[in-house]
């Protein structure tokens, strides 16, 4: 089992959605800015991981108050972690030769965070 935690959380997909419409710029900017966050937080809990095997990645995220619907809080922060796993080198592209599926699971807790467990299949 190899994981990594993001402290905090991510910007929903609400956000980047506003983000796109305001201008291209502002889009390229926040997806650039939360990419570095991740790549952060890959190094510094998982720096020497890489495989060219199939992986299944599990999220679970914990957040104080849900005031956010979960597809938004899950789909903006699960595609910018496995761009992250690509540009970092953790796996060699996010397509489904290489991420043969994903879990969600959410909880209320004391502080926001997100947590990513990779798995490699065999």
């Amino acid at each position: 089992m190899i994981k990594f935690t993001i402290d905090g959380r991510l910007n929903s997909m609400n956000e980047f959605i506003n983000a796109c419409c305001r201008s291209p710029y502002e889009k390229n900017a926040m997806k650039k800015r939360t990419q570095l966050m991740v790549i952060s937080y890959i190094k510094k809990d998982i720096p020497e991981f890489k495989t060219d095997k199939p992986i299944k990645i599990r999220y679970l995220f914990v957040e104080k108050k849900f005031r956010r619907d979960l597809d938004n809080i899950a789909s903006y922060a699960m595609k910018t972690v496995q761009d992250s796993l690509v540009t970092y080198g953790t796996i060699p592209d996010d397509k489904f030769k290489y991420i043969k599926g994903f879990s969600c699971e959410f909880e209320e807790g004391e502080e926001n965070r997100i947590e990513v467990e990779l798995v490699e299949v065999v």
